[in-house]
């Protein structure tokens, strides 16, 4: 390929207005931009995983998540009601923002706030966190969050401890008998037919892959772009299924976009598509601006075609 795929997971809502072209964000959204406190230790600013939540401004347990992969700093973010997902829980009241960076090797603990219904969970050594200072109502366009908290809890440790090993040469120990226990003639047993296997979790569909190219009135207009957003939605709508970035793209361009561009862990790649090629001139996501360029593919796709081409011929 000309160039490096690197995946970028962005929240369903910020990526769907850049998909669909919106100039503006929508109504009912929370906006603003998460800041790294300059106190922060190196370490803290390679950490590729960023959680967003919305929460209640009177305390409970947040409503609405998004998790963004490989974040840059200050970071634009847009939350709409597609982000919320506690079943019948309203877009609406005051919130607080909580911004939380986390590592790598997410376990339940760190997610706590996702699960735990008293607010959110202790946060674990070595994650970094920030909530917005006041609460703002849906609509509000300006929260600010500066993540400068560092996690000091431990992670919980199994309770139950492991049985000793018995020394070489030695038999197990047989658990001890419960007192004046009656010997039983051994049950009748009927055999039994040996169970199916289970069946495994289907697998996404097969890769799309194919070319990006300008058009002519545009040639001249992609150099010193410094990304590409390549988006795949499902074919009746909705939130992008898919997001392959390309850091500084040449064209022709060769792409390939599958089950590992998926932003949602348990969806799958699959079914028909929609193809969109956005050239962003600042790399980063977001509403269109002027300079930007964009293409789609003519018709949806089915996961699994090969040589699709898309065709960059607008320009905002």
């Amino acid at each position: 390929m000309s160039a490096p795929l690197a995946r970028r997971a962005l929240g369903w809502a910020f990526l769907a207005m850049l998909a669909a072209g919106c100039g503006s964000e929508p109504q009912a959204s929370v906006s603003g931009v998460v800041h790294l406190a300059p106190s922060l230790p190196p370490e803290a600013r390679k950490l590729r995983q960023l959680f967003i939540y919305l929460e209640p401004a009177q305390g409970g347990p947040p409503f609405a998540v998004q998790r963004l992969v490989e974040p840059s700093f200050p970071l634009r973010f847009v939350m709409t009601p597609d982000d919320v997902f506690a079943p019948g829980r309203a877009f609406s009241g005051q919130v607080r923002v909580r911004a939380r960076l986390l590592g790598e090797n997410l376990t339940d603990y760190e997610l706590g706030p996702l699960r735990r219904a008293n607010g959110a969970a202790p946060l674990a050594r070595g994650s970094y966190e920030g909530v917005s200072a006041r609460p703002a109502p849906i609509g509000a366009r300006d929260v600010e969050v500066v993540i400068a908290q560092a996690g000091s809890a431990e992670p919980p440790k199994e309770a139950a401890k492991k049985p000793e090993a018995p020394a070489r040469g030695q038999a197990p120990a047989a658990p001890p008998s419960p007192p004046q226990a009656q010997a039983r003639p051994p049950a009748q047993t009927q055999p039994q037919a040996p169970k199916p296997p289970e069946a495994a979790a289907p697998a996404g569909g097969g890769a799309i892959s194919g070319t990006v190219v300008l058009a002519p009135a545009l040639a001249g207009k992609a150099g010193g772009k410094r990304a590409l957003f390549l988006i795949a939605r499902p074919e009746g709508g909705g939130p992008p299924l898919a997001v392959v970035r390309i850091p500084e793209p040449k064209f022709p361009l060769a792409f390939q976009i599958s089950q590992e561009h998926v932003m949602m862990p348990g969806v799958k790649f699959e079914g028909r598509v929609r193809l969109v090629a956005r050239v962003d001139a600042d790399g980063s996501a977001g509403p269109p601006q002027k300079g930007d360029l964009e293409g789609q593919a003519p018709d949806p796709v089915a996961a699994g075609t090969s040589g699709v081409t898309i065709v960059v011929d607008k320009e905002y």
